[in-house]
């Protein structure tokens, strides 16, 4: 676990004598160390402890809202960013990869035989351990910008096992999820094009929760 920096740690990096103006900006240099290194906002708020960092610390606890709120918009931000960006990456892994190169893991999803393991789930595992690699890179290195990117694409998968192998292919017994809005029957009506008329290398409706607006079930 990372220290503090304290002002003396700070200070036999800076370069030149100690001159009494520059004095604030070593203590705002100390403060971002401390802040970036997940230490004040990320494990620990004391008050004292900001306090020791004179004017430039308690002008950061009376602002501490400010902060926070900034924060939360932008890791909110980091997340719906990658839970939208993930249909992108599944509708490019979909076509140019499952329908391409590795179709011998996605054929027996097109060609089912029973709902027990096929070797496409192997792609979920794989973007499961991606989402598991970003928690981890957040956890070590208190960066939580990576635990949102994780959030996002966590979420996204959430969503795709709900609607691909609970609602359409119904591959959990004793779980059914009906497709009773005008936005879930697009997309499953687009799944079931999918299905019915996609090969190897020729197909239509890759995505998974978007359709395009010619899917529209009226």
């Amino acid at each position: 676990e990372r220290r503090p920096v304290t002002p003396e740690v700070a200070s036999s990096s800076l370069v030149g004598p100690a001159i009494s103006f520059l004095q604030p900006l070593t203590k705002i240099r100390i403060l971002l160390l401390n802040l970036d290194s997940g230490i004040y906002f990320g494990r620990n708020k004391s008050f004292w402890h900001l306090q020791e960092y004179g004017w430039v610390g308690r002008a950061v606890w009376r602002k501490r809202e400010e902060i926070m709120a900034i924060d939360i918009i932008i890791n909110g931000g980091i997340v719906i960013f990658f839970a939208c960006f993930m249909e992108l990456v599944a509708w490019l892994t979909h076509r140019y990869v499952m329908h391409g190169f590795l179709w011998v893991l996605h054929e027996d999803h097109h060609r089912p035989r029973g709902h027990g393991f096929q070797k496409n789930d192997l792609f979920a595992i794989f973007f499961s351990g991606i989402a598991i690699l970003l928690f981890l890179l957040g956890d070590i290195t208190s960066v939580f910008y990576f635990t949102s990117m994780a959030i996002g694409v966590t979420l996204y998968g959430i969503g795709y096992v709900l609607f691909h192998d609970i609602m359409f292919h119904r591959r959990i017994k004793g779980i059914r999820l009906k497709a009773n809005t005008p936005y879930l029957k697009r997309i499953v009506n687009a799944h079931r094009f999918h299905h019915q008329n996609s090969t190897k290398s020729e197909g239509q409706a890759f995505g998974f929760l978007y359709a395009p607006a010619k899917y529209k079930v009226d």
